[in-house]
């Protein structure tokens, strides 16, 4: 096994291969981002389970008798005990899940679509970029940006008008509607309703890093966007506001940099 992996190139598991190899490495509990179920009823189940993944993974030349490849050992351990991370999910006509981790100058990036995982290891600095890119590109929208409460917003959402978590927006004139009730300026709800309306694809991206002690910290915010018909937009809540704006990718990619920054800040 002395052929690198994973570098450059992406590697491919199936999701039970992924959440056996992490058990194996007794790395403890998969991050939430990455969670998969543990197959196997019993413990001969299990076993036999296990027995069968290791044989797929020595016929790919990623395992052999004494363990997993090492670079793949060292990715698996690089997602979990990361200096900092990128968490992602993506929604559209499928969810898509990713991690996004670095330690000194090696990253690595974790991609759940479907059944399969793909691993792909990388320069620390190229993280932020890769995470980003997993949701595509898209048109900035001209419309201008508006800021709300976020607690009228979300009594609009309570009150089912639809909003900035739902796949289609809603009915843009009940939202609107219902933030002019919570005292929001018409024109800034009519616009926000209009921003909402029709989404087709949405996520958001968090962070989370270690202290010097080991102990990990997620930032303090997260970075949301959604696209429609009339391009990508950003959603931001901070310090009682939700905020939605323009987006484009490099822009989109500042916001989590940023988040990222803040996060390590204060750590």
């Amino acid at each position: 096994m002395s052929t690198p992996i994973g570098h450059w190139t992406p590697t491919e598991l199936s999701t039970v291969e992924f959440e056996v190899c992490w058990e194996r490495l007794g790395l403890g509990d998969l991050p939430y981002v990455l969670d998969l179920p543990s197959p196997g009823r019993t413990r001969e189940e299990r076993r036999d389970l296990v027995a069968g993944v290791l044989d797929q993974l020595r016929a790919r030349d990623l395992a052999d008798d004494r363990g997993l490849h090492p670079d793949l050992r060292d990715q698996f351990d690089l997602l979990a005990h990361s200096s900092w991370a990128v968490d992602t999910r993506l929604i559209s006509d499928r969810v898509v899940r990713a991690r996004g981790a670095a330690s000194g100058h090696r990253g690595v990036v974790a991609v759940i679509d479907g059944a399969r995982v793909v691993l792909r290891s990388m320069p620390d600095h190229t993280v932020v970029t890769e995470m980003v890119g997993l949701a595509g590109d898209a048109p900035v929208s001209r419309a201008r940006s508006v800021s709300v409460r976020a607690a009228a917003l979300d009594a609009a959402v309570r009150d089912g008008a639809g909003g900035a978590d739902s796949t289609d927006g809603g009915d843009p004139k009940s939202l609107a509607g219902r933030l002019v009730e919570e005292g929001e300026r018409p024109d800034d709800a009519h616009r926000l309703a209009h921003m909402l309306d029709g989404v087709v694809h949405r996520g958001q991206f968090s962070v989370v890093a270690s202290d010097g002690t080991g102990q990990k910290r997620p930032g303090p915010w997260v970075v949301g966007f959604h696209d429609n018909a009339e391009g990508r937009f950003l959603q931001l809540r901070r310090n009682g506001w939700v905020t939605v704006t323009p987006l484009s990718t490099q822009q989109l990619v500042g916001h989590v940099r940023e988040l990222l920054a803040s996060t390590r800040d204060v750590l």
